[in-house]
């Protein structure tokens, strides 16, 4: 697993395992689209704009709180039936965001 800030867009985010959203002000939620089109799981505060593109489907909303964040990434983890769904669903739900 890799773990650390993203230098390039096409090879980092090829390698990633999970992208984990911890923004509370992002209005849109554009960089959970363009993980979840990469095919990246998502681990997202609970905002408006992450509540829209997630769906409820697209990966896991969690409160603003490091223990939240880290039992979700656990849970992604933990749970392989979880991941290969959130997988196929984040994919589908990125779709009608691309222009």
């Amino acid at each position: 697993m890799k773990v650390g800030f993203l230098l390039t867009r096409s090879t980092d985010c090829a390698a990633a395992d999970l992208f984990v959203f911890i923004s509370v002000k992002e209005t849109r939620g554009l960089v959970l689209v363009e993980a979840m089109a990469a095919n990246i799981r998502v681990v997202a505060a609970e905002t408006p704009g992450s509540i829209y593109v997630l769906a409820g489907v697209g990966g896991l909303l969690v409160l603003a709180d490091d223990d939240a964040y880290g039992q979700a990434v656990l849970t992604f983890l933990e749970v392989e039936g979880l991941r290969k769904k959130m997988d196929m669903e984040a994919c589908r739900l990125a779709q009608p965001f691309a222009i």
